[in-house]
C-alpha cells in the first residue's frame, strides 16, 4: 500500500468509497424491504420470482415507487464497489517497486 502524497489521496477516496457504499447498501436494504412487502393482493406469487424486482406489474404504485429507489440505490452500490476496486489497483500501481535484486550482482 502506497501512503506517501498522491497514495495517500488515492486512500482517502478508496475509504470514502467504501463508507458511501455502505451507507447505500443500508438505503437499498430498506426500499427492498418496502417493496417486497407491497405487492399486489392478486400477484402475491411473484414474491417466490427474483426477476419481479424488473416488473412493475407486480407491485402496487407504493410499492414500485420503493423498487424504483431500490434499483437505483443497488446500482449505485455496483458503481462504488467498483470505483474502489478500480482505486485500489490505482494504489497499487502507485507502489513503487525496486528491481534490485538482493544477492544479484
Amino acid at each position: 500500500m502506497n501512503t506517501d502524497g498522491a497514495g495517500l489521496i488515492v486512500v482517502i477516496f478508496f475509504v470514502a468509497c467504501c463508507i458511501s457504499a455502505f451507507i447505500v447498501w443500508l438505503f437499498a436494504a430498506y426500499h427492498l424491504f418496502k417493496t417486497t412487502n407491497n405487492f399486489k393482493s392478486e400477484k402475491e406469487w411473484g414474491k417466490f420470482i427474483p426477476f419481479s424486482l424488473f416488473m412493475p406489474a407486480f407491485f402496487t404504485e407504493i410499492g414500485n415507487f420503493h423498487r424504483v429507489k431500490f434499483l437505483r440505490a443497488a446500482g449505485y452500490f455496483v458503481l462504488l464497489i467498483a470505483t474502489g476496486f478500480g482505486l485500489g489497483m490505482i494504489n497499487e500501481a502507485l507502489e513503487c517497486k525496486s528491481t534490485f535484486i538482493p544477492g544479484f550482482i
